[in-house]
């Protein structure tokens, strides 16, 4: 019998702009069974303000209980659940919690699917005025 796996999502939101949700994030939130994120009533506005249907069950993950949910997360994924990780703003695992998640699920065999968005660092670069070549 082949069962069928989980896919871990780590999702990009914006990080000021609604504007910058990319479609296929949008997309990946509205098809999840379970999103892992910083702060549910954050995450509901998200989801409300850009008409993103949901059927995701919402649950936090913080630094107080990030370890114990990357077992909860790794069981889901076992039942072949879609599950999402995003922050407040930005990529989830930079200088927010996630890394737990993500090392868990990775050792437990799961696929990782990395949806992009917007990120500060390129922006500051940017607009810098810093010379770009020293950075790629």
């Amino acid at each position: 019998m082949n069962r069928r796996m989980g896919i871990l999502y780590i999702i990009a939101t914006p990080i000021g702009n609604l504007s910058d949700l990319t479609d296929r994030a949008r997309q990946t939130l509205a098809e999840l069974d379970i999103l892992a994120c910083e702060d549910t009533r954050h995450t509901g506005r998200l989801f409300e303000l850009a008409g993103i249907p949901r059927k995701a069950q919402l649950v936090s993950n913080h630094e107080h209980n990030e370890r114990h949910l990357a077992g909860r997360i790794t069981a889901w994924l076992d039942e072949g659940r879609s599950v999402g990780l995003c922050s407040d703003a930005g990529y989830p695992l930079l200088s927010d919690p996630g890394y737990p998640a993500v090392t868990a699920a990775i050792a437990a065999g799961h696929e990782i699917r990395v949806i992009p968005g917007a990120s500060a660092i390129p922006m500051a670069l940017i607009s810098s005025g810093l010379p770009p070549s020293s950075y790629t």
